[in-house]
């Protein structure tokens, strides 16, 4: 009996999948693979897209990311669906390319100037003394 559990487990990720716009077939097809179904399964949770009536481009876009979404790491792949989400990736090629990748790159490499010239602006202004003069 345990073919009927995983066609269960199998049936209830489609029906998942299919709430974030992808088509039966597309959705079908997304849960055969165990670890991108998984991470699939985790960015929908995650960030709550069940029932938010996406349109399939971005079901597809979102079941791309999930490939790719192994050599992510969590914050990478948030930030990943985050711009799937705005529009900022479009198309497959970005989301499963360098370009994509080069993306998260970018925003982390950003984040840490901006964290790096908070640090240096706190080090570098200076505190009064203890009699009140600077």
């Amino acid at each position: 009996m345990p073919p009927k559990a995983a066609s269960a487990d199998t049936a209830e990720l489609v029906e998942l999948f299919k709430s974030i716009g992808l088509t039966q077939s597309k959705a079908a097809e997304a849960a055969k693979s165990p670890k991108s179904a998984t991470t699939l399964k985790d960015i929908i949770r995650k960030k709550q897209l069940a029932g938010k009536n996406l349109d399939e481009k971005t079901g597809v876009l979102l079941a791309a990311l999930a490939v790719q979404g192994n050599k992510l790491d969590e914050d990478e792949r948030g930030y990943a669906v985050d711009a799937i989400l705005d529009g900022r990736l479009k198309s497959t090629d970005q989301v499963s390319g360098n370009r994509m990748l080069g993306t998260v790159v970018m925003h982390l490499l950003s984040s840490l100037l901006v964290l790096s010239s908070r640090y240096q602006v706190s080090r570098v202004t200076p505190r009064p003394s203890r009699s009140g003069r600077l």
